[in-house]
């Protein structure tokens, strides 16, 4: 009987020191093992200068994205202008030109109203009976046919903040271009005729021969393009 006991003795002993050594290993894991919480550090600590609070919340959801707005304000006006005349000839545009000028675009510059002073409030509603949007266009290198050649001319069309205007069939000449163009008085807000803008009615490319694209009779070389423009304007 004695023996017995002194063997159940020694065998809780080993239990219990069994038990001993997995609690401590159990305890050194848990120790070890990163946090799973974000912002925390390993063993559950928080970063210095970091609210334990907020490093215990979910993460933010992104901002949703929204769109920018135009920076003059409002979505902005689109007037798009339709040529409703006859076919285009150097014939007509000579007859409505006050001045026609062989020249290089030199550079475009930035879209002006075609008020007094070139500016005007963003519109909202409905676009006003008059205005226009102009884009000056500097001319080098001017060879003049008709006139006076300018230093620059005013094309129609162009954005002035979110407002834009459109002139079908008359469209920007690129910077370089060799170009003849048809130049009339603009046209001001007030419906009156400007002393000192002259509108391009046309701008017609001048290719690398020397022959103006002509919409209506196709390719011509420049000096025949010269005598019917001159002819025109002297009545004939």
């Amino acid at each position: 009987m004695l023996r017995i006991t002194g063997t159940l003795a020694r065998a809780a002993a080993s239990l219990v020191l069994v038990l001993v050594v997995a609690a401590g290993l159990v305890s050194a894991l848990i120790t070890l093992r990163p946090s799973s919480a974000p912002g925390l550090a390993a063993g559950g600590a928080t970063p210095a200068g970091q609210d334990p609070a907020a490093s215990l919340a979910p993460p933010a959801s992104p901002a949703p994205t929204v769109p920018l707005a135009c920076s003059a304000g409002g979505a902005g006006l689109t007037d798009f202008l339709t040529s409703d005349g006859p076919p285009a000839s150097i014939a007509n545009k000579t007859q409505a030109s006050k001045v026609v000028v062989v020249a290089t675009v030199g550079t475009v510059e930035t879209a002006v109203w075609n008020t007094a002073d070139g500016t005007h409030d963003p519109l909202a509603g409905a676009w006003p009976p008059g205005l226009a949007i102009y884009t000056p266009v500097t001319l080098t290198s001017p060879s003049a046919i008709l006139g006076a050649a300018p230093p620059r001319a005013m094309f129609l069309g162009g954005a002035v903040g979110c407002d834009r205007m459109v002139a079908q069939g008359r469209p920007m000449p690129a910077i370089g271009a060799r170009v003849a163009v048809f130049l009339a008085s603009a046209v001001t807000a007030s419906g009156t005729t400007s002393q000192t803008m002259l509108s391009a009615i046309a701008a017609w490319p001048v290719d690398a021969t020397g022959n103006v694209l002509t919409p209506s009779e196709g390719s011509v070389p420049l000096a025949s393009f010269t005598r019917s423009v001159e002819a025109v304007a002297a009545g004939g």
